[in-house]
């Protein structure tokens, strides 16, 4: 049962910059741990929780929610002087405590002068002294009215860093500031307005009403939603349309459009105007005279007319489903393009994805990420620093969301543009379908390759995905590099999992929903505990990350770019070892193909929030498995997963270059095929390019 419990902090053991994760000594000797933001020795914390026995550490309390943190008392002012002015030093603090007593804290704020009577106390020792308690007392006004008006005590933590010390009159102008702050929903900054005083029709409300809305399409991947229902949800409050619509039209961070019937962010039409934008001012420049080249016989006249294309176009895409040369033709058309002279930069949306177009077109290519010199604070190549190439190629762009893409496009320069895809694979996670809307929309050239250079019966994948993205039912009966296992139920499926992992380590299972039937949960405790024995011993050390408990042995992804340790989202690699250095548990991870110059045997040791992105990888979803490929992939059909649909078959069985196991029911293939793609987003870029 969980227990509400209350003590000053008197020293804290561990915490990690950006990690709200601490284990805290408290005055009645316990041990605390959890996610705790923010707080010092010598504060008073209430909290709820557990007690748990910890194999090294033994009994600990296990905070599940804190209630309050608040300046200490008397008791708490030493450890807080010490650690907040650590220049004070443990003696002076613990003298200016025994000389004041409980009037120490009104000493400081009204004459910190009087503190000069303790040696070694400077006037501008006690000055500093007063203004630190001052700042943190006013933090800890602004946090308590927050949590007084109903805000959860980390989010108001996080309102206070957000807004400083303006944070009072931010929430005064307009409660629905909080929805800035990370974690918080307009559910949140609704209780606190209301909590106010707030009138439910204040336009206020209607404006935070209509982005949370707004947040919530683009997580679907829609750039708008249809103005006429955002108004009709809204005026179901008793608020005429005319004051409706006037408070929408009002918000500097929202855009009607009455003659599409839209209302979409600022920040979204700001990025679908600067990819028309730029894709229209690409077309109109004069394409390049450069001399053709003898091009290979082997190259159909598809691929030739590709490669003459890329060679002197703007802007072009280059498209095509599996086996038809498309990484041929981009490799030949690279080769042409820097026989003239000219500078290229490759990226891709993943680090995966990028590692895989180096492989294949032999060239040095990046995340799109690293090729914007990401940092904390923006993107370093914009418009007024633009990329130093000529010729920018984005492979496996149908990854790439409109918000990303726009980045690209500002960063352009005078470079000209090749985007590389194919638009019958899953659209971004991100909002838009940039590269379905450019093919659709006519307004640039596209090279779209269609014949397959693989004979019928070679590849069932080349064979099949055509059929599949068609709406038909693949051919199911087994051949040379194909196996279906007719199964219906998720512990069946499971096993035949096991299986493949038995027959060939180095197989990848995909799967579409992480927690339903035979989803990654299950297949990555089942596989772990089967396939690594360290899983099962009682006493060997594990690291916990990514919801699991990771072993040496354990097969890991990596689902961040971090590119301070130089490793991305989609690296996968093998833990080594995991053991404790001082109170850091370390994971010692080789990624497979890749070496860390910082670390002497090109190996990672992760802990603290750099290991946090770790999670085990013997199954992983079909969306994490976006740009890459792998000689042997078993894909599961499990009849409970209901988002199974076109696209995602189709993106799943293209991850094979050699052989492919799908496990699972006949039906739910069957089904998914019959789900047609998640091409309907909303979108307004094709209408833009067009005009």
């Amino acid at each position: 049962m969980p227990e509400t419990k209350e003590a000053t902090i008197s020293r804290i053991i561990f915490q990690k910059p950006d990690n709200p994760w601490k284990s805290l000594k408290m005055s009645n000797g316990e041990t605390w741990v959890g996610e705790i933001p923010d707080v010092t020795p010598g504060m008073l914390v209430k909290a709820e929780g557990h007690y748990f026995t910890h194999k090294k550490y033994g009994l600990q309390f296990q905070i599940d929610r804190v209630e309050s943190a608040v300046l200490p008392g008397v008791d708490g002012i030493e450890a807080w002087l010490t650690y907040r002015l650590p220049q004070i030093g443990k003696q002076r603090a613990k003298a200016l405590v025994k000389r004041f007593g409980e009037d120490l804290w009104d000493v400081i704020d009204e004459d910190p002068g009087k503190l000069t009577v303790v040696k070694g106390i400077t006037k501008d020792r006690a000055k500093e002294i007063a203004e630190c308690y001052r700042e943190h007392r006013e933090e800890q006004r602004l946090v308590a009215m927050l949590v007084d008006l109903g805000l959860g005590m980390g989010h108001a933590l996080k309102a206070f860093k957000t807004f400083g010390l303006s944070l009072d009159a931010a929430v005064e102008e307009d409660p629905y500031c909080l929805m800035d702050v990370e974690g918080v929903s307009f559910d949140d900054a609704d209780r606190v307005a209301m909590e106010m005083g707030l009138d439910k029709r204040d336009p206020r409300r209607v404006r935070a009403y209509a982005r949370s809305v707004l947040e919530a399409e683009l997580n679907e991947g829609h750039c708008y939603a249809p103005l006429g229902e955002m108004v009709a949800l809204i005026a179901r409050w008793n608020i005429p349309t005319p004051v409706v619509e006037e408070a929408l039209e009002e918000s500097p961070r929202l855009v009607l459009r009455h003659n599409d019937d839209a209302i979409l962010l600022d920040r979204i039409e700001h990025a679908e105007n600067v990819v028309a934008g730029t894709i229209r001012e690409l077309t109109t420049r004069k394409p390049g005279e450069a001399q053709v080249p003898i091009l290979p016989d082997w190259l159909d006249p598809e691929q030739k007319e590709a490669v003459i294309g890329l060679l002197n176009a703007p802007v072009a895409v280059l498209t095509g489903g599996p086996g038809t040369g498309k990484t041929t033709t981009l490799k030949t058309a690279l080769s042409a393009i820097e026989a003239q002279g000219e500078r290229i930069r490759c990226a891709a949306p993943t680090g995966k994805a990028a590692r895989r177009m180096e492989e294949v077109t032999e060239r040095h290519s990046s995340t799109v990420h690293r090729l914007l010199e990401w940092t904390p604070a923006g993107w370093k190549r914009d418009a007024t620093n633009p990329f130093e190439a000529n010729v920018i190629i984005i492979d496996e762009s149908s990854m790439v969301d409109v918000e990303l893409f726009a980045s690209v496009c500002e960063a352009l320069g005078g470079a000209r543009l090749i985007i590389v895809g194919d638009p019958n694979q899953l659209p971004s996670i991100g909002p838009g379908q940039v590269l379905f809307d450019l093919i659709r929309s006519g307004a640039l050239p596209v090279f779209e390759l269609k014949t397959i250079h693989r004979q019928a019966g070679e590849s069932w994948v080349v064979d099949n995905a055509r059929l599949i993205i068609e709406g038909h039912d693949p051919a199911l009966a087994d051949t040379a590099d194909f196996t279906f296992h007719a199964l219906e139920e998720s512990d069946a499926i499971v096993e035949a999992a096991m299986q493949l992992y038995r027959d060939d380590p180095e197989v990848q299972i995909l799967t579409p929903e992480h927690r339903n039937g035979a989803g990654t949960i299950l297949l990555n405790n089942e596989l772990q505990s089967v396939l690594n024995p360290n899983s099962n011993d009682r006493w060997a050390s594990y690291l916990e990350a990514g919801g699991y408990k990771i072993y040496a042995g354990d097969k890991v992804l990596y689902t961040k770019n971090n590119y301070d340790i130089h490793l991305v989202n989609g690296d996968v690699g093998r833990v080594l070892d995991v053991y404790t250095r001082g109170d850091d548990i370390i994971a010692l991870v080789d990624f497979s193909g890749k070496e860390n110059p910082d670390h002497p045997e090109g190996r990672w040791e992760l802990t603290g929030p750099e290991a946090r992105p770790l999670t085990l990888a013997y199954a992983m979803t079909v969306h994490k498995s976006q740009g890459s490929e792998w000689p042997n992939v078993g894909i599961i059909t499990d009849k409970a997963h209901w988002s199974l649909r076109r696209q995602l078959l189709y993106t799943a069985v293209t991850r094979t270059y050699k052989r492919l196991s799908i496990l699972g029911s006949a039906e739910a293939v069957s089904r998914a095929v019959k789900r047609p793609p998640d091409t309907l987003r909303r979108t307004l870029l094709q209408e833009k390019l067009n005009t």
